[in-house]
């Protein structure tokens, strides 16, 4: 049994099993020296098999192996109809113990009571077909007491780890080197250049906010995918975590085959938008109740979404109670957005993702800046605000400018204030600007934020920013923002007082500017 979180690489592994069996290569690829005839069946399609079955004959009432061969068999004809088997080749061949059956997506059956009898009929299979290999995956979530009860005794519990740091260098250089040579062709020109756009990811992938991201094999491969696209990371978080709410919400589902996932993407009739448009007023009321309170009861969360339904959609509040507990159904059991830490305890499976949902609900406030303002010197909130500012100005458009630039000058004029001679975070609104692309913000608050940060470095008294600037600059000259800082810098190093062109130059040198600043005059 081999329990693993969304995305995890649950699919992907028995896949990969089911063609090493294939190909004659369990030997070089698994270590076991074993010829098998592999068999891959998605679970949420047997149970679909069992409803139609039930609906012409009905169903026993013990379920025996018998059906699991009858739904492979039906599922060969409605696959390969031109191809012809033996009636009996299905349970010939797992009669026979030579076969490797890989049961997919326990989780995927998201009915509890249909799942128990997926599970009655699994076990069946692993008792009187016990001869052959048999591997089974799930999400925590789906593999509950019940069912762990009706097979646990029969197989090993495996759990899917997270990615270290040298598989998270593998993947990457592997995945380059995969969509390179897919798109160039197979050339050492495209294999440099697979390797240099890996080179370029990985360091990107060390950003606080990213690093536990980058364990998990779906959201490794959404970050390669948006460094691919030329989105840069981690410049453009905002369009990063929106790329991962977007596949978590449905869109995986989409992408999988057979109709039954495209009817799991769409459960409770609403689309991936309409969902984040839920979740959003539900990260923020959550982010409100401070550090202590990321988690919630199922009821707590019922009663908050019911509100919004309501608000939404209309009708009782029976009613939007009832579509409220649906939802929540469908986000905790099938997107791994918000997960059950413990019975009947909710939460998201990331701070990240509650920061980013709850910046965009912040961002739909009519006094979005105002709140903003009343939020700053709360460390709780910081990444709230930075993705906040991100968010807004991601339109690109002359309304996104003028609001972007409004909430960036709040924050300075906030942080820059008489009242705080001690401001929380001096350079947060630059590291704000780090997050908006070049249109994103008017020049002139661009320009009055870049100097104030640099006024750090003329002013002595200002020494324990200096290493903290350090490292804003590192990052915010791989942002828009970089190039007027450059010029700024330069134009420092030129200044009438010694100590200021000094520092500059030491500035530059840490930066990677060593040959520019070398040359520069003391």
């Amino acid at each position: 049994m081999v329990v693993g979180a969304p995305g995890s690489g649950k699919t992907t592994l028995l896949k990969y099993l089911a063609l090493s069996f294939a190909r004659g290569q369990s030997q070089a690829r698994l270590a076991l020296a074993e010829d098998r005839f592999p068999i891959y069946a998605a679970l949420r399609d047997f149970s679909r098999f069992l409803d139609n079955y039930e609906k012409r004959n009905g169903l026993p009432s013990q379920l025996t192996s018998n059906l699991m061969a009858e739904f492979l068999s039906e599922q060969h004809r409605d696959t390969f109809p031109h191809v012809t088997l033996p009636r009996d080749f299905f349970p010939q061949l797992l009669c026979g113990g030579e076969c490797a059956v890989l049961f997919d997506g326990l989780d995927e059956v998201a009915d509890p009571l249909k799942r128990s009898r997926v599970t009655e009929a699994v076990s069946s299979c692993l008792k009187d077909f016990h001869s052959n290999r048999f591997v089974i995956t799930s999400r925590p979530r789906g593999y509950d007491t019940e069912c762990r009860q009706i097979i646990g005794s029969y197989c090993a519990e495996c759990s899917i780890r997270d990615f270290d740091n040298e598989q998270i260098k593998a993947f990457v250089e592997n995945w380059y080197l995969a969509v390179t040579l897919d798109s160039e062709g197979d050339s050492p020109t495209s294999r440099d250049t697979a390797k240099r756009k890996a080179l370029d990811l990985l360091p990107k992938l060390e950003a606080d906010r990213i690093r536990p991201l980058s364990k998990n094999p779906l959201l490794l491969s959404i970050l390669a995918l948006i460094h691919q696209r030329g989105l840069g990371l981690p410049q453009r978080r905002v369009a990063l975590y929106d790329e991962c709410v977007e596949f978590l919400l449905g869109y995986w589902d989409l992408r999988k085959d057979g109709e039954s996932s495209r009817d799991l993407a769409s459960m409770g009739g609403l689309d991936r938008k309409e969902k984040r448009a839920l979740l959003e007023p539900i990260a923020l009321w959550l982010h409100e109740r401070g550090s202590s309170g990321t988690e919630a009861s199922a009821a707590e969360l019922e009663r908050e979404l019911g509100i919004q339904i309501k608000n939404l959609y209309g009708g009782s509040d029976p009613e939007s109670r009832r579509r409220a507990r649906i939802f929540l159904q469908i986000v905790v059991d099938r997107a791994g957005l918000i997960v059950e830490r413990e019975t009947g305890v909710f939460a998201f499976a990331h701070l990240t993702f509650q920061e980013y949902l709850a910046a965009r609900a912040v961002a739909d406030r009519e006094d979005f800046v105002q709140f903003t303002a009343d939020h700053l010197d709360d460390p709780w909130w910081r990444e709230v605000v930075l993705l906040e500012v991100g968010y807004v100005s991601s339109p690109c458009t002359r309304r996104s400018r003028e609001l972007t630039g409004k909430l960036v000058q709040a924050i300075f004029d906030s942080l820059n204030s008489p009242a705080k001679p001690q401001r929380s975070d001096r350079l947060l609104a630059l590291r704000c600007l780090c997050d908006i692309d070049q249109l994103g913000v008017d020049e002139t608050v661009r320009h009055k934020v870049v100097d104030d940060a640099l006024a750090i470095l003329r002013d002595p008294n200002q020494w324990p920013f200096w290493i903290e600037l350090s490292d804003v600059l590192r990052y915010a000259l791989l942002s828009p923002v970089g190039v007027p800082l450059k010029l700024k810098l330069l134009a420092m190093c030129h200044a009438p007082e010694r100590t200021i062109r000094l520092r500059a130059a030491q500035t530059l040198r840490e930066l990677g500017e060593r040959d520019r600043a070398d040359m520069l005059p003391n």
